[in-house]
């Protein structure tokens, strides 16, 4: 099954979607798995509901309808899919290797002899690495595909004004509920370093965490997922679980506790409830902006613009 052969087929699947019972049962299957899920940390682990039921309805249910909303009159880049059951085997492998990175390939770069900023280069050079380069030459060479086939990009208006409002109420969001502001303040670093640093880390983030993850797990994934389910709801479903799970042995191996809330080393099925509940939400609203779009560069820079504020201090630091 092909994505879309076109933009006008592009829109008639985004919104034939919703009729697809594939649509119904993949949205059901992943509320029991979620509700499930809350209910399995609360129960071993003693955490909170508050959090993951929040992020459920701010990021998960909130951001969405408004990213659904922004983009409602979007006409999405062709993007075809040509080959889905071939082309979702050679993304298992491509995952496999990225699990083992998020396992134990972030950690022995930063307990390496490199100091910053050579050490968050060296982790950015290994994310380009697995995450972008390695699928694009197996989808190169094996599938044939051309640069704008994988990586569509365009600068069309409704597309970037759905951008630029997302960017905005994830800045706004971030400034009031987030921790970034207050590192800010708290940092002692001077106001013109900062203002300085502000550009600087938004394109570093365009390309550590945009054109990454992005690329991986939106472009790649979920419009695989989407056509070998034959719903784009499903395979935005699809992406988020499994970018969920790929947390999910790094939370279990870690060895000392983080800003999740988790203890050290928390079992097995702590993890993965914890990566399900909380991680996977955390895509599902950039899902629906590719879903709407299938424009890689809308997804970068609301990813970047989101993630701007919690890392502008360690940025500006190590530079």
């Amino acid at each position: 099954m092909q994505v879309t052969q076109g933009s006008t087929l592009a829109k008639r699947s985004s919104t034939s979607s919703f009729a697809n019972w594939r649509t119904y049962l993949s949205l059901a299957a992943y509320l029991i798995l979620w509700i499930g899920s809350v209910v399995a940390i609360h129960a071993k682990a003693g955490l909170a509901l508050t959090e993951p039921l929040l992020i459920f309805a701010v990021v998960g249910v909130g951001f969405s309808t408004l990213a659904w909303f922004l983009a409602r009159r979007s006409e999405p880049l062709p993007y075809e899919v040509r080959s889905p059951k071939t082309e979702c085997s050679l993304l298992a492998v491509c995952l496999a290797v990225v699990v083992l990175f998020l396992t134990w390939g972030m950690d022995a770069l930063k307990i390496g002899v490199l100091r910053e900023p050579w050490q968050m280069s060296a982790t950015l050079g290994a994310k380009l690495a697995l995450f972008v380069l390695l699928p694009f030459l197996l989808f190169y060479l094996l599938g044939r595909y051309k640069v704008s086939e994988l990586m569509p990009a365009s600068s069309e208006p409704e597309h970037l004004r759905a951008a630029l409002w997302m960017s905005m109420v994830l800045l706004l969001f971030q400034t009031v509920f987030g921790r970034g502001v207050s590192e800010i303040r708290h940092s002692g670093l001077p106001v013109w370093t900062v203002a300085l640093g502000l550009p600087f880390a938004f394109v570093w983030l365009l390309v550590e965490v945009g054109l990454v993850e992005e690329f991986f797990f939106r472009a790649l994934l979920q419009s695989r997922l989407a056509a070998l389910l034959r719903s784009e709801v499903a395979g935005i479903v699809g992406m988020a679980l499994l970018f969920g799970l790929a947390h999910a042995p790094g939370l279990h191996f870690r060895s000392a506790a983080t800003l999740e809330g988790l203890a050290s080393h928390p079992s097995w099925l702590v993890a993965i409830c914890y990566s399900i509940a909380v991680t996977s939400v955390a895509g599902i609203f950039l899902g629906v902006l590719w879903m709407r779009t299938r424009n890689l560069l809308v997804v970068m820079l609301v990813h970047a613009a989101g993630d701007l504020l919690p890392n502008l201090v360690q940025f500006v630091r190590a530079w």
